[in-house]
């Protein structure tokens, strides 16, 4: 079973989406694909969930699962966060340089849940209201105690 950061609940209440934080800058496509071959690697699995998520502190990669797809493949969608997570930074008056790994976990958190509660799914970042991201986890909840 995969053991991830974060879990994305959807709002009747079963995961979509699982979330690897990593507290890391100047990743690649090629450093996340890694990543996930080193999960599998190590016994993890992945459950057939919608969204597979690595977020690090200036990228996000986000695969979507189908159960003909062959793993790991490179991710579906890379997004760029500096600018969508400078302003949690701010708010938070921490410096993405020197944040600790479990304050990075939090703000990731924070980010995720605001983006469960927007109103419109076109109101966040459009490259994920594009990949169905946003309309999937509409309503959702974050769990950090969940594995899939």
């Amino acid at each position: 079973m995969l053991r991830t950061d974060l879990a994305i609940i959807d709002r009747r209440g079963k995961p979509i989406a699982m979330v690897e934080v990593k507290n890391r800058r100047g990743t690649s496509r090629t450093w996340a694909t890694g990543l996930w071959r080193n999960l599998l690697a190590h016994g993890q699995r992945f459950a057939p969930l919608p969204f597979f998520l690595i977020v690090t502190r200036d990228r996000l990669y986000l695969w979507k699962h189908s159960a003909e797809r062959p793993a790991p493949s490179p991710p579906d969608l890379e997004l760029d966060l500096g600018p969508v997570l400078r302003p949690y930074f701010e708010k938070l008056g921490l410096e993405s340089e020197t944040i600790s790994g479990m304050a990075f976990e939090l703000l990731v958190g924070a980010w995720l849940s605001d983006l469960t509660r927007l109103e419109e799914p076109a109101d966040g970042p459009q490259a994920l209201a594009e990949s169905g991201f946003l309309a999937s986890i509409q309503n959702g909840r974050l769990d950090d105690s969940v594995a899939a």
